[in-house]
């Protein structure tokens, strides 16, 4: 169990900060809540008993968020050639919460579009993904968004730079 102020990753919607624990009646049964703001804005109730079917974790540590960013330098990439399969790899990959996976979906997606583009799509893909790493990688290390956007960033073009 969540208490109001601990860090947690939600798949597929990023890192946020727990505001309020709040308890509602939907359908006649009465549940329970982890309310925070994730990224840039949004708002996200995350049922209480449903954290571990979810996959919500508590946001890394600064060190274990840097090697996730360092892996994006160190991986080779793989494109699958259909890319709605590739699409679906990735859903499941950021379905599983982990921070290098989503690391090296983004630097896959990035490459593609740098490339040969993205679909519509991928291109939403590659905003929610990096949305999802930016915010655990904010909260993590305890920067601003934007200064994680771009640690994310630099480690993109200089991976892709070598590469």
């Amino acid at each position: 169990m969540f208490s109001i102020g601990d860090k947690i990753v939600y798949p597929l919607h990023g890192a946020g900060i727990i505001e309020e624990i709040r308890e509602m009646e939907i359908l006649g049964n009465l549940r329970t809540y982890y309310v925070m703001h994730v990224g840039k804005g949004m708002t996200v109730m995350i049922p209480a008993e449903d954290t571990a079917s979810l996959g919500v974790r508590t946001v890394c540590s600064a060190e274990h968020a840097m090697q996730a960013l360092s892996c994006i330098g160190q991986a080779d990439l793989e494109y699958n050639n259909n890319w709605n399969r590739r699409y679906r790899e990735n859903i499941d990959r950021l379905r599983g919460g982990k921070m290098e996976d989503t690391a090296l979906i983004i630097k896959s997606l990035y490459d593609r579009q740098h490339k040969k583009g993205l679909s519509t799509g991928e291109k939403k893909m590659l905003t929610s993904a990096t949305q999802i790493l930016v915010s655990e990688l904010a909260l993590a290390k305890e920067i601003p968004y934007e200064e994680a956007e771009q640690l994310l960033l630099d480690a993109l073009d200089k991976a892709l730079e070598l590469a």
